[in-house]
């Protein structure tokens, strides 16, 4: 089974503000995805900066329920998303790293 994205209730986004939630987002998830091989030095710090990101519960801007508030999306659907990913096997975890360091966020 595939993990699921939260879906987003956006209908009207304030770009700045969303384009800024939306990359702060897409940079944990990619620091999360990167596969084993291709980390090296400060590469496993960030990702483990990233899991731990997605645990936290703080409110500020910058934190994981800032970024869902702004982009309106549950914080919970990440948390259990990355749950799944971590549980996948290897050729998910390969299939959503490389959707996820080809996406990016038009200007």
């Amino acid at each position: 089974m595939s993990p699921e994205f939260p879906v987003s209730k956006l209908k009207r986004p304030e770009p700045p503000v969303t384009k800024l939630a939306l990359g702060i987002l897409l940079q944990a998830l990619r620091d999360v995805v990167t596969p084993p091989e291709r980390r090296k030095g400060e590469c496993e710090e960030w990702r483990n900066d990233a899991m731990e990101w997605f645990q936290e519960e703080a409110d500020e801007p910058g934190s994981l329920n800032w970024v869902c508030q702004v982009l309106e999306v549950n914080p919970s659907g990440f948390r259990n998303w990355l749950s799944d990913f971590e549980g996948s096997n290897e050729l998910r975890r390969e299939e959503w790293a490389r959707k996820l360091t080809r996406f990016h966020i038009p200007h």
